[in-house]
C-alpha cells in the first residue's frame, strides 16, 4: 500500500469511527423506543468496520502479514460460543445474541485494522474526548435545569434515556484523556487537566458507580503501561514506598466504596440479590446457562 493510499485509508477509518460514536450517542423518536435509534446506528457502524476490514485484507495484506493474536483468538471463540448458544436456545433471545456477536465482530475487525494500517491512537482518543466533552456539557446543562433530561426519573441523562449509558461513554473518555496528559506543551496539559476534572465531575452527577469504577480501572491500566508501576513495585528498594502508596489508596478507596453503597443502597441491595440468584442458576446449568436476556 502506497503512503497516499495508506493516508486515505486512515482518514476513512476516522470517519467511520466518528460516525459510529456520534450516532451511538443520539436518541430519537423514529422507532418505538428511543434507544433503538443508536442501536441500529451502532450496527450500521459495525457493518462499515467489517466491510472496511475486509477491503484491507483483500488489498493491503500483501505488504504486511496478518497474524492471529491471542485476544483475537479468544474473541472469535467467544463469538462462536454466543452464536451456538443462541441456536441451541430459543429464538426469543436472538436480539441479545445478535448484539453480542456484533460486538465480537467489531473487536475482531478493529484488531485487523490496527495490525494493517497502524492508526494514530492519539487522534482516535481526541475524537472520543471531543464527543465526551459535548456530552458532559449537556449533562451539566441538565443538572443546572437549563434543559430537561430525556427521562423523568433521572435529573441528568445526557443524550440517552438511561444515564448509565452516557456515564459509561464518559468513563471510556477518562483514560483516553489521561493518556494525552504527558504532552509537554503547558497549555495542553492545563486543558487536559480541566477536561479530566470535567469528566470526573460528570460521572458523579450521573451517579453511575460502574462508570466510576471503570474510569479508575482504565486510568490504572494506562498508568501502569506508561510508568511500569507493577515492575517498579516488585523492586525491593521500592517496597516501603509501595506499601505506603497502597495504604493511602486503600484509605481513600474504602470510604468511597462505603459512600457509593449508601448513596444508592436500594440499587446495591438489588444487585446483591441478582448475584445471589444468578449463582444458584449457575449451579443448575453451568455450561450453557439460561440464555442472554432470559433472567429478566
Amino acid at each position: 500500500m502506497t503512503p497516499f493510499k495508506k493516508d486515505l485509508a486512515k482518514k476513512a477509518l476516522y470517519l467511520i469511527l466518528l460516525f459510529t460514536i456520534a450516532s451511538s450517542l443520539y436518541c430519537s423518536d423514529i422507532f418505538i423506543y428511543r434507544s433503538l435509534t443508536p442501536f441500529f446506528s451502532y450496527l450500521v457502524g459495525i457493518s462499515a468496520f467489517l466491510i472496511y476490514a475486509g477491503l484491507l485484507i483483500a488489498v493491503a495484506t500483501t505488504n504486511r502479514q496478518l497474524y492471529l493474536s491471542r485476544a483475537m483468538f479468544l474473541t472469535i471463540l467467544l463469538g462462536l460460543y454466543i452464536f451456538i448458544h443462541g441456536l441451541i436456545l430459543s429464538p426469543i433471545v436472538f436480539s441479545y445474541t445478535y448484539y453480542l456477536i456484533a460486538n465480537c465482530s467489531l473487536l475482531i475487525s478493529m484488531s485487523v485494522i490496527i495490525i494493517i494500517i497502524r492508526p494514530n491512537f492519539q487522534l482516535i482518543f481526541k475524537l472520543i474526548i471531543i464527543a465526551a466533552f459535548f456530552q458532559s456539557g449537556i449533562c451539566f446543562l441538565q443538572y443546572l435545569g437549563v434543559i430537561k433530561s430525556l427521562n423523568s426519573f433521572f435529573e441528568v441523562t445526557g443524550t440517552w434515556e438511561n444515564p448509565n449509558v452516557t456515564a459509561m461513554f464518559i468513563a471510556m473518555a477518562v483514560p483516553c484523556t489521561f493518556a494525552l496528559f504527558n504532552d509537554k506543551r503547558r497549555y495542553f496539559q492545563k486543558a487536559t487537566l480541566f477536561i479530566l476534572l470535567l469528566f470526573i465531575s460528570t460521572l458523579f452527577i450521573l451517579k453511575c458507580r460502574t462508570a466510576i469504577i471503570g474510569a479508575i480501572t482504565g486510568v490504572i491500566i494506562i498508568a501502569n503501561s506508561k510508568y511500569q508501576l507493577l515492575q517498579k513495585a516488585k523492586i525491593k528498594q521500592n517496597r516501603t514506598s509501595t506499601i505506603l502508596i497502597a495504604s493511602i489508596l486503600l484509605a481513600f478507596i474504602i470510604p468511597v466504596i462505603n459512600h457509593a453503597y449508601l448513596a444508592k443502597k436500594a440499587s446495591a441491595d438489588g444487585r446483591k440479590l441478582v448475584w445471589k440468584i444468578s449463582s444458584g442458576m449457575v449451579v443448575h446449568k453451568p455450561l450453557f446457562g439460561y440464555g442472554y436476556g432470559s433472567f429478566e
